[in-house]
């Protein structure tokens, strides 16, 4: 133990880490010297150790998720909305904005490292012509549906410790993207060691532990820290739109996925796609035996149940969620109220760290576990939940690789096929080799185009930006 005075939360953490057998790290952090070694030791005073050490003992019996019997998974139900519907569904979504009923919540603690990219990931150029950003881009959605239904939309965001500040500059740069300041709310997620193979926690420094954002499950935690939910609950706010910062296809307003939330009286909504292949890196919606709705991560499906199909051909478990949500604010508030303990996953990653030799380049093989929660190990404590099928050409192009598929590339491509085929839905003639993109801020969706009459090729509305060539 150290011999300077110190508080007994620093004492917690050298108990907790001896405990886990890191006496070896504890050696290289103390030769940082007294302040900093206490320094650090205050960095990991937040950290959930007793979910540590069972992640600990996971990677040192070489699985990654606790392997006990779970059943047979069967495919959840799910809601879709019918054509014929789709007009009612929208007018009641926009009723609930306009009541001041929706607030939205982005997870954006991640960084730009696998793209490449120097920043959160949030601060990506993503836009097919302007290049807006994707926190400018999701902004300008819902600076769109705000304007248009005369009720500010408040905006949650979460950051994490290393994005936080780079996030907070960036919006005062863009001027909270024409947003009210007032309606933007940061909050910042909690962080977790990285553990390589044999469950030793590892440093990016000599001095340093690997620390890593604790994964879009850390949201509740997160919020537990703060008043937001009943800030949220004071203005009138019964329904958050959760969604992930990577996806620009994404709706993260969406009327229609609104109405039917608020229709069904659930707790929770998922947005699921149909899987094109058993190894499609999505989470399966499956009914967990008569326990109800969970969402089970694709490393954790079994081969045999990922690859299962139906006498027809299609995937058993075909429902793949997309990382959006919507959550009835009386439930979040009384799931954060109480404080559940999400267990923590090893996702095996390629970890920088002084531990493993030179600081690995992103293609590497992963040296390591980065350990996190996923928000929806809090589905087992919904009563009421069900999942909304959506197309996946029209809401689904995340960015998570660098090239190929879900790149940049091909998010800014699909964003400008999107927008060509709403332009031509309303009778625009959009020249061919056209780059199209729309600025959210006008047109936040299709119906916003139509306006009770047909565009016309002369007729191209404002905020509509063409470029000739294929999309950068």
């Amino acid at each position: 133990m150290i011999s300077e005075p110190v508080n007994d939360r620093l004492l917690e953490v050298e108990s907790a880490l001896v405990a886990l057998g890191q006496e070896t790290l504890l050696e290289a952090l103390r030769l940082a010297g007294p302040a900093a070694y206490g320094d650090v030791l205050g960095q990991l005073s937040e950290v959930d150790w007793a979910g540590v050490s069972d992640a600990v003992a996971l990677a040192r019996m070489g699985v990654q998720a606790d392997s006990g019997p779970r059943g047979v998974l069967k495919p959840g139900s799910i809601v879709e909305a019918e054509p014929t519907e789709r007009e009612d569904l929208h007018a009641e979504g926009l009723a609930a904005l306009q009541a001041g009923r929706v607030a939205a919540l982005v997870v954006a603690g991640g960084m730009g490292t696998r793209l490449g990219f120097d920043g959160p990931k949030g601060a990506l150029p993503i836009g097919p012509v302007s290049e807006r950003t994707l926190f400018g881009h999701h902004a300008a959605q819902i600076r769109g549906w705000s304007e248009a239904t005369g009720s500010q939309i408040p905006w949650l965001v979460m950051t994490s410790p290393r994005t936080e500040a780079m996030t907070r500059a960036h919006f005062d740069a863009a001027g909270f993207f024409g947003l009210d300041a007032a309606n933007v709310h940061f909050f910042s997620q909690h962080q977790l060691p990285a553990i390589d193979f044999d469950g030793n926690l590892m440093r990016s420094t000599p001095h340093e532990p690997a620390l890593s954002p604790d994964g879009h499950g850390g949201l509740f935690s997160a919020l537990a820290a703060t008043d937001l939910l009943d800030r949220l609950a004071a203005r009138g706010i019964e329904t958050v739109s959760y969604f992930q910062v990577d996806n620009p296809l994404l709706p993260v307003i969406d009327p229609v996925a609104i109405a039917l939330h608020r229709r069904a009286r659930v707790d929770w909504s998922a947005k699921v796609i149909r899987k094109e292949t058993p190894a499609e890196k999505l989470g399966a919606w499956v009914q967990h035996g008569d326990s109800g709705a969970r969402i089970v991560e694709y490393t954790e499906l079994n081969p045999s149940e990922r690859s299962q199909r139906t006498p027809s051909g299609d995937l058993v478990l075909s429902a793949g969620s997309i990382g959006a949500h919507l959550f009835d604010l009386a439930w979040l508030r009384e799931f954060v109220r109480e404080g559940h303990a999400l267990p923590i996953h090893l996702s095996p990653k390629v970890i920088p760290s002084v531990d493993s030799g030179p600081q690995s380049s992103p293609d590497t093989q992963p040296n390591g576990f980065k350990l996190e929660r996923f928000v929806f190990d809090a589905l087992p404590f919904v009563s009421r939940a069900q999942a909304i099928r959506v197309s996946r050409r029209d809401e689904y192009s995340p960015v998570k690789n660098a090239a190929g598929d879900y790149s940049p590339a091909a998010a800014r491509a699909a964003l400008a096929d999107r927008n060509r085929r709403w332009l031509e839905a309303a009778g625009a003639k959009v020249p061919p080799n056209t780059i199209v993109e729309l600025n959210p801020a006008h047109f936040p969706d299709p119906a916003h185009l139509l306006n009770g009459a047909p565009l016309t090729a002369s007729d191209v509305p404002p905020g509509v930006l063409m470029v000739g060539g294929n999309p950068r």
